[in-house]
């Protein structure tokens, strides 16, 4: 039986097979440690760099569950002219809040939840006030099962870009959008608009006599009459797709989309007693006020979408009429 199957008992281990296990067992020793600092390296190779990222991108890090920023960097806090301290805990909805409104917030929170990043054009206010302007980009984090916790808010600065663009399309005189900007937004808007339901209203706005204000107390009292109406102007349009533009010299022209048309027409009744309850001063004119003489009118998506520029003029005769039927008035359809 030994012949076939041979069994040998080892009772100890000779010199030469303690220095192989040895050699082995440092070889792996020697490979794991290599293993070991080279992924602790990479490591923090990676996140060094992806530091550098998140300070090129303004970034900033919040919990979405608590909306608590947990993470900034210093660049962003530069940015807001704020110290990285003031903003670390800060509720991300409050910092927002100015920018985005309580449906957009909610709209955004769902498309991260969902796994879906977000990014707009977006004005941020610095902690002094002072507005600044950034394409802001919101990307969700997961957790290793999968759900969202967090996400990362990169920006870049674009605020030079939106200065540029307010030079181009702003009056300088009234700050209003000019007539170059119409022409470029209008088309936009309607296109925005087209499914909302909503109508498409246009309001042609001049002051009345108002050559007699530069002739009697000069264009410089000239010029501060423009802005004091371009002020009031700017009230009929607080936010959304409503703008008001001046179009050259003394006429004006307010765009808005509306569900119910009568609102609009009322507050423009409302805007024509208000430039008149103003009292700025035109007494060489019938009511020795500044008035305004305003054309209006609304149609419905459909039948406007192709023909914007014969609704500018069909709200120009309607101006016409109102100053042919004795100005400080508002006529309409």
């Amino acid at each position: 039986y030994d012949r076939w199957i041979h069994i040998e008992l080892v009772k100890r281990l000779d010199n030469k097979q303690i220095r192989e296990l040895t050699v082995y067992s440092t070889i792996i020793v020697i490979l794991l440690l290599t293993i070991l600092l080279s992924y602790r390296y990479q490591r923090n190779r990676f996140k060094h760099y992806t530091e550098q990222i998140n300070e090129l991108n303004y970034a900033s890090k919040v919990d979405l569950a608590t909306q608590k920023v947990v993470w900034v960097s210093r660049s962003y806090a530069d940015l807001r002219g704020c110290k990285v301290t003031d903003l670390l805990g800060k509720d991300y909805i409050e910092l927002a809040k100015e920018s985005f409104s309580e449906a957009s917030i909610q709209a955004i929170r769902e498309q991260l939840l969902s796994g879906e990043a977000w990014s707009g054009e977006v004005e941020g206010k610095r902690c002094d006030g002072s507005p600044y302007w950034v394409h802001l980009t919101l990307t969700p984090q997961t957790n290793w099962l999968g759900d969202v916790t967090h996400f990362w808010a990169t920006r870049v600065d674009i605020s030079d870009k939106k200065r540029i663009e307010q030079l181009s399309n702003t009056d300088e005189l009234t700050q209003l959008y000019n007539r170059h900007y119409f022409n470029q937004i209008l088309p936009k808007l309607l296109v925005r608009n087209y499914q909302t339901g909503n109508h498409l209203c246009l309001a042609s706005i001049d002051i009345d006599f108002f050559k007699l204000v530069n002739d009697t107390y000069g264009h410089l009292v000239g010029d501060q009459v423009l802005k004091q109406v371009s002020a009031l102007l700017k009230k009929c349009c607080p936010q959304g797709d409503a703008l008001a533009f001046r179009m050259g010299g003394e006429e004006f022209l307010l765009v808005m989309f509306v569900e119910n048309p009568d609102d609009f027409y009322q507050q423009l009744e409302a805007l024509r007693i208000e430039v008149f309850n103003a009292k700025i001063e035109n007494r060489d004119t019938p009511l020795g006020w500044v008035s305004i003489s305003i054309g209006a009118c609304c149609w419905q998506m459909e039948a406007s979408i192709g023909n914007w520029e014969l609704l500018y003029r069909d709200v120009d005769d309607l101006l016409y009429q109102a100053k042919q039927s004795g100005r400080n008035k508002l006529v309409t359809p």
